[in-house]
């Protein structure tokens, strides 16, 4: 991987992507091929893991590790505490929406709030934070997004690390696919995944280099679509699908053009690492 001191080129930024996206598909592979393994945890009414989400999570968990570990502005703007409460609470606000979004979409009308629905998703949401949330956020918005940043002004930047955080999802769009979801499903969820890289590099933009909004979005978002899409089995319906990306589009302008007033009137990404 490219040197802390060395300053990216397209040379720099196609190298670490096929490391980190041949890395991520390597482990989907083998998980969607392997045995399945179920853990259950905590043993007694508890969220159940399989091998293939374990897989998967090595796939981020692993370069993130070392992403970490070596560089100095990873761990800068994993700890770093400067976005105002007002990027902090839309960050969770709108991981939690967007799922929920999918419901207007879906081909059955009902609501999708229960009795258990609030305390599943707070369980859901502590387990997935410390996961693959986390370390997908250091290698795409404390390393990554920084380092094309340092090529290019922020819009493009924005657009080109998304595409990025979109190939690398390649992996996850083959375990999907192994698993039985429908091809038109995965084009709408490569659309999706753009805008929420967009979603994503803006908060980390608006959080003044900040990873946690960025790492409280995502941790919402997954354990939001855990409990909606988990309760009512519609992972092929793909009405729900279009009704979420369309709102993940909305959000994804908003943010973007509110990232872009700030840059107007704020140093580089890279100046305050």
């Amino acid at each position: 991987m490219p040197s802390e001191r060395t300053k990216w080129n397209w040379r720099s930024l196609l190298l670490f992507e096929a490391i980190v996206s041949l890395i991520s598909l390597f482990f989907s592979i083998a998980g969607s091929v392997s045995p399945e393994i179920v853990v259950t945890v905590p043993a007694r009414g508890g969220l159940s893991l399989g091998s293939n989400a374990l897989l998967l999570l090595l796939g981020s968990f692993l370069p993130g590790v070392v992403l970490l570990l070596v560089f100095r502005e990873c761990r800068s703007a994993t700890f770093r505490l400067k976005a105002s409460f007002g990027v902090y609470l839309n960050a969770v606000l709108i991981g939690l929406f967007l799922p929920f979004s999918s419901y207007l979409g879906a081909r059955v009308s009902y609501f999708p709030w229960n009795s258990s629905t609030f305390p599943s998703l707070i369980r859901v949401f502590a387990i997935n934070l410390p996961l693959s949330p986390l370390w997908e956020e250091i290698i795409w918005r404390a390393y990554f997004f920084p380092k094309v940043n340092s090529m290019m002004r922020k819009g493009p930047s924005i657009f080109v690390a998304s595409l990025g955080w979109t190939v690398w999802h390649v992996g996850f769009l083959f375990q999907l696919h192994h698993s039985g979801i429908r091809a038109t499903i995965l084009i709408i969820l490569v659309v999706q995944i753009f805008l929420g890289g967009m979603v994503l590099c803006s908060f980390f933009a608006l959080g003044r280099n900040s990873l946690l909004p960025c790492v409280l979005l995502h941790t919402a978002f997954n354990a939001s679509t855990a409990i909606y899409f988990g309760s009512y089995n519609r992972v092929n319906d793909v009405g729900s699908y279009v009704a979420e990306a369309v709102f993940t589009l909305v959000v994804a302008i908003i943010v973007f053009r509110f990232a872009m007033r700030r840059s107007e009137d704020s140093s580089p990404v890279m100046k305050s690492v």
